[in-house]
């Protein structure tokens, strides 16, 4: 792979464009996109014990809320271990997927609220 740069100056900024080289094709080097945030997240806490506490990261209206599931991921030092994290995690993600209906249905509602009141005024 060969990678060189050009540079272009124009009046007062300077434009720079890097080309990689593959199969004698010039390709301009990508940008990763953004992923799609979500208003829930699952996240882990360790444990003193080396066990980890599976908690949802709650993002709604710029308010910041943690529910915790009191589940909990236990180290995988067996294939029973990895069947419990494996069933652990299924729940979690279930649990996870209820609170974004519930959002959603939330915001839904707010707007339909919000258009029988501008439809109907008093």
């Amino acid at each position: 792979m060969l990678l060189f740069c050009c540079a272009k100056k124009h009046l007062f900024s300077i434009k720079i464009t890097i080309f990689v080289e593959e199969n004698k094709q010039f390709k301009y080097m990508a940008r990763t996109k953004k992923i799609e945030s979500t208003p829930v997240r699952i996240r882990f806490k360790e444990l003193e014990n080396g066990n980890k506490s599976i908690y949802l990261d709650i993002y709604y209206e710029k308010k910041r809320r943690y529910e915790f599931l009191k589940l909990y991921l236990i180290p995988e030092n067996s294939s029973e271990a990895r069947k419990q994290n494996k069933h652990t995690m299924k729940a979690a993600d279930a649990i996870r997927a209820q609170r974004i209906l519930e959002i959603s249905n939330k915001t839904k509602q707010n707007k339909t609220k919000q258009t029988k009141i501008e439809n109907f005024p008093l």
